[in-house]
């Protein structure tokens, strides 16, 4: 069987998408004996899942990569300087720091996206905001693009820009500029693409002839376990439609774009897979765990997230706890996720 994990975007929310983590480490560590990057066999994320796919790829441990979070938050979240604010809300220097001075050979220079350093195969997902087009990109040294002979060979590109454009959310930080070969192209956040969720893209990517990573497709022949960053059906809104203004939407818009995305591909999957955990999607559909809609399932799915109510999310010290940049969030995320993963994870699953 082939192995696959996918990890969601949602900035500082990936707190609780580690603690999840945590308790499959555990599982698969107990169960198998192997660390996460031995037992899984392509990892993907998106923007903050692409840090932390990263990691894991890179051999990091669940509590390394805890770590990382919490001593570079302040760092990677650091406010602009006040004349730079038109470009972006946070500081990039800081951000761009951390990960190039993370993601190096043992000789201290830049690691690629084709260092022996990987020891899986790693998908990360941004959007490519000069061609308009989302861009899954792998170390697969088979896939198209990544040719040693061409002079745009993906696999020459640094990690840790890769890592660094799939993390550029508009508003939040500057895009990434990266050069194939001579010509120079802009990335934004790949949570902008349709694979802020990049569970779908990742099964795709496997199993399509078209990227020759040619995994087996079936519900015994493929696992998918895809890790979320919480969620929230009902966000706050005023309650009349006078009080709707631009400000107050777009105070939200963030969030529930992101959501509304994930949802989908979630969807999709449980439609595709044989879904042995997740949510209920709604009160007319359930969760989908018997939906015989398409009768042949092309893999077993595990759909780990926590699912808030609004009252829980919102603090009145610290406001929206699920806002994607609210540092003060970081306890009850990593608490919320604890509690999340020790009553869904269980072994059974993890074959």
């Amino acid at each position: 069987m082939k192995r696959i994990l996918a990890i969601d975007s949602g900035g500082i929310r990936g707190v609780l998408a580690i603690e999840i983590l945590r308790e499959i480490e555990t599982v698969v560590t107990k169960k198998h004996g192997v660390p996460l990057h031995e037992y899984f066999d392509l990892i993907a994320g998106t923007s903050t899942g692409a840090i932390i796919a990263t990691c894991i790829s890179w051999g990091m441990t669940i509590d390394q990569i805890a770590t990382l979070y919490r001593e570079r938050a302040k760092d990677i979240f650091m406010p602009n300087q006040w004349h730079r604010r038109h470009k972006s809300r946070f500081r990039s220097d800081l951000f761009d720091a951390f990960l190039r001075n993370t993601l190096v050979e043992a000789d201290g220079c830049p690691a690629t996206l084709g260092t022996s350093r990987l020891k899986t195969l790693l998908l990360v997902v941004m959007r490519n905001a000069t061609t308009g087009s989302s861009w899954p990109i792998c170390n697969n040294p088979a896939t198209k693009y990544n040719d040693r002979a061409l002079p745009d060979c993906n696999l020459n590109l640094p990690l840790w820009q890769i890592v660094r454009a799939s993390t550029a959310a508009p508003t939040f930080f500057e895009p990434v500029k990266l050069a194939l070969g001579q010509q120079d192209f802009h990335f934004i956040d790949g949570c902008v693409s349709p694979y802020s969720n990049p569970a779908l893209i990742a099964f795709l990517f496997a199993t399509m002839p078209e990227y020759r990573l040619n995994f087996p497709a079936g519900e015994e022949q493929l696992l998918l376990v895809s890790v979320g960053t919480g969620m929230t059906r009902k966000y706050p809104m005023p309650t009349s439609v006078e009080d709707m203004h631009l400000l107050e939407q777009a105070k939200f818009a963030f969030n529930l774009i992101l959501d509304s995305v994930t949802a989908h591909e979630d969807l999709l999957c449980r439609l595709w897979g044989r879904c042995l955990v997740g949510n209920h999607i709604d009160s007319e559909i359930g969760d989908l765990k018997q939906s015989s809609l398409i009768p042949d399932k092309l893999f077993t799915y595990l759909r780990y997230n926590r699912l808030f109510k609004q009252e829980e999310i919102i603090d009145p010290q610290f406001g929206n706890l699920l806002d994607i940049d609210n540092l003060n969030a970081m306890d009850f995320l990593r608490r919320s996720g604890a509690d999340y993963a020790r009553a869904t994870v269980a072994a059974d699953h993890l074959n």
